[in-house]
């Protein structure tokens, strides 16, 4: 397991995994629709977002 270093707390591949697939099945709950000239995934871009924005106010 290869493990990635945010700050000072160790992300891990399992995590990266595992919060990915759930924000992807909550947007398909949703019926989001990727637009055609995205390069990255609405589930991408919020994965990159919480985990930036974890504990900030």
């Amino acid at each position: 397991m290869r493990t990635i270093f945010h700050g000072a707390k160790p992300i891990n591949d399992s995590y990266i995994v595992t919060a990915y697939c759930v924000i992807a099945d909550v947007l398909q709950t949703w019926e989001y629709e990727e637009d055609a000239r995205q390069r990255v995934s609405g589930a991408e871009i919020l994965l990159v977002a919480a985990r930036y924005f974890q504990n900030h106010p």
